[in-house]
């Protein structure tokens, strides 16, 4: 696990720092909401380069994740995380000046 990725990704998200991190963390266990353990991997193409689709293996099947709906998903949680900052920032200054009370 490299932690220097994680907090490249974390200071500046990006496609390609979100690529590095799921090539960093192919074939370690994880866990889904409810528990179920899993792992993924990201395979070689026929010419050498990673195909961008995550094969996630569970139990005895394996399923694909395209990466276009890996890519939907950050951007989704970016936009989350963005407007989740922005009310907090609303409510901090609320806070801090009377006057926007009112707001």
């Amino acid at each position: 696990m490299n932690y220097d990725l994680m907090r490249r990704l974390q200071e500046e998200p990006s496609e390609e720092h979100l690529w590095d991190m799921i090539l960093s963390y192919q074939n370690i266990m994880f866990k889904t909401y409810s528990g179920l353990p899993f792992t993924y991997e990201v395979r070689n193409g026929r010419n050498g380069e990673y195909t961008k689709e995550l094969w996630i293996d569970r139990r005895e099947k394996s399923k694909s994740l395209a990466w276009s709906s890996v890519k939907l998903a950050f951007h989704n949680i970016k936009q989350t995380v963005s407007l989740k900052d922005l009310k907090m920032d609303v409510r901090m200054m609320k806070k801090a000046s009377p006057s926007m009370n009112s707001m």
